[in-house]
């Protein structure tokens, strides 16, 4: 998330009394000579109170309070529609902590003015005072908000939104990195929401700011945003024009009411199908996967797919590893080699060994080079796509699972293993173990202590230290599963 006022907080207090006709202050010593607002914007929906008091503060060349100091206070209408604010009074003195407090109520009219507060001898300041209208926060009927797009056409902000379909808005600058990184995410949000859900998702782009922090958007800007970003959604931009519809509405969009808080992007909304929006996020959220859930999450009926029938012409042997909810699989071809493939998840692999006509034997692993997690569950299965094979029962009930810990995360050249002994089912051709990583840690660490383990000559005899780090990294598990052949 970007805050505009990152980029220009230095100079906001200067900006905004220019525009309230103020100038710098030059004061002798013992008098005073700088009165600032305790916050830069106010923002309020129309007709009601601002949030807290608005307090303003003179100072002395020395920065400190100046106290009995009279200080007057007046707003500047917006220019835009004339927007303005009532305040509870016009005049005030400094207190002991050298500070007047007034309270102001949004006029009825949406826009911006400017309050400004004078000391005289061109001690003055100004504070932004945003008026809300009623179109832009959770709750309300999305605004009417006439724009052009990239494609050089006029748009209705309102007219966007279509029967049955969600709409998020997003509110944002093309000079802000993590906008850029968002934009892309909404896209790829949208599309996975109509194949796996079925549900339509349009996004709107109000690009309020162009590449420069504090620039009107131009049609060029809007342009640019959608062939490098690779969109394909409409970009509303502001014409170049900090008094254009779009300009003026992003600000509704972004400030809050909360005294001081700066326009912050990317701000998105989500528009129900009957143009009622129904939440507001501020800032970049992390993943495709959670803005899809935010979706979903707000009542929208999605038909998820059902799950594909198992393809009974596949043969091989499944190994499965599901840790903390996120699963991962590899079919291995049974042929009594040892086998690796790298998942998202970790390292799956398999090993068979058919030499004894009275048994089959298989040994199916999980590794994660980092470290497993010191608590969890960790479920391994293998799937014995034969069916032939997968009437063939376990030997036993408990099956032996060879743990591996190393003594430095991601370093193999010193690790230590040993064996352990869990309960194991077999279902269906399907051999599952269930194992509770904190659990694990207890058989294994004495293992180590009673020297039943193989190191492979990587390390020696194992100190106290040694067993400790061991026992911290343990890296992944192979288990071995017995069948006895028919």
């Amino acid at each position: 998330m970007k805050t505009l006022a990152t980029h220009v907080a230095a100079a906001a207090v200067v900006a905004m009394a220019l525009a309230a006709g103020v100038t710098p202050a030059v004061a002798a010593d013992g008098v005073p000579e700088m009165i600032l607002f305790d916050d830069p914007y106010y923002s309020a929906p129309v007709g009601e109170e601002f949030a807290g008091p608005i307090r303003a503060v003179v100072t002395d060349d020395a920065g400190q309070p100046v106290v009995g100091v009279e200080v007057t206070l007046s707003v500047v209408p917006d220019t835009w529609q004339g927007a303005t604010v009532a305040l509870d009074t016009y005049s005030a003195i400094t207190g002991a902590d050298g500070a007047i407090v007034v309270h102001a109520t949004a006029g009825d009219i949406g826009g911006r003015a400017v309050l400004r507060a004078d000391v005289g001898d061109d001690v003055r300041t100004g504070a932004w005072m945003f008026m809300r209208p009623p179109g832009f926060r959770p709750g309300e009927q999305l605004a009417g908000i006439d724009a052009e797009g990239e494609d050089g056409a006029r748009h209705n902000l309102r007219d966007t939104v279509q029967k049955g379909t969600y709409t998020i808005v997003d509110v944002c600058a093309a000079w802000c990195g993590p906008c850029r990184f968002y934009a892309p995410m909404l896209r790829d949000a949208s599309a996975k929401l109509a194949t796996d859900y079925k549900v339509d998702l349009a996004i709107v782009t109000v690009l309020q700011q162009g590449a420069n922090a504090g620039e009107p958007s131009t049609r060029s800007d809007a342009v640019a945003w959608e062939e490098s970003l690779e969109l394909t959604n409409t970009v509303l931009h502001a014409e170049g024009d900090s008094d254009s519809d779009l300009a003026r509405a992003a600000e509704f969009f972004l400030l809050d009411d909360d005294a001081g808080v700066g326009q912050a992007v990317p701000t998105s909304l989500l528009i129900g199908p009957d143009g009622t929006i129904l939440d507001r996020v501020v800032g970049a959220q992390a993943s495709v996967e959670e803005i899809i859930q935010r979706v979903l999450d707000s009542g929208a009926k999605a038909h998820r797919p059902k799950a594909p029938k198992p393809d009974k012409s596949l043969t091989g042997e499944r190994v499965t590893a599901t840790l903390d909810g996120d699963s991962a699989s590899v079919v291995f071809d049974p042929s009594g080699t040892q086998q690796y493939e790298q998942t998202p998840l970790g390292i799956l692999g398999h090993r068979s060994d058919d030499t004894d006509p009275s048994i089959a034997v298989r040994n199916f692993s999980f590794y994660e080079p980092s470290g497993l997690p010191s608590s969890g569950e960790l479920t391994l299965s293998l799937e014995r796509l034969d069916r032939t094979d997968a009437k063939e029962p376990l030997t036993s009930s408990t099956l032996y699972v060879w743990v591996t810990g190393l003594l430095t995360p991601g370093d193999f050249d010193r690790q230590a293993g040993a064996w352990v002994e869990l309960p194991a089912t077999s279902v269906k051709g399907v051999t599952t173990v269930d194992i509770d990583l904190a659990a694990l840690r207890i058989p294994y660490e004495q293992a180590l202590r009673s020297g039943e383990y193989e190191d492979y000559g990587t390390i020696g005899e194992l100190t106290d230290a040694d067993i400790d780090a061991l026992v911290a990294n343990i890296a992944g598990v192979e288990v071995e599963a017995v069948f006895a052949r028919k």
